[in-house]
């Protein structure tokens, strides 16, 4: 269990330093990268995995308009 908290702080911190649209594509590569951190090769970045973070850290999805 600890690990997933580290695979989500991992990819939070991540998506905090961006400075750019940030994509689900963009939460997957780095949800995996810290997974292989911290030696948990077998987890799976799901659909309802990226909802869920994007759920806790209150991360919305929002239409830009130009």
């Amino acid at each position: 269990m600890r690990q997933i908290i580290d695979i989500s702080k991992a990819t939070y911190d991540k998506a905090e330093s961006e400075l750019a649209i940030i994509y689900d594509f963009d939460l997957t590569e780095w949800a995996r990268d810290a997974a292989v951190s911290v030696n948990l090769n077998g987890f799976r970045v799901s659909k309802s995995w990226i909802s869920k973070f994007k759920e806790v850290n209150n991360i919305v999805e929002r239409k830009i308009m130009e």
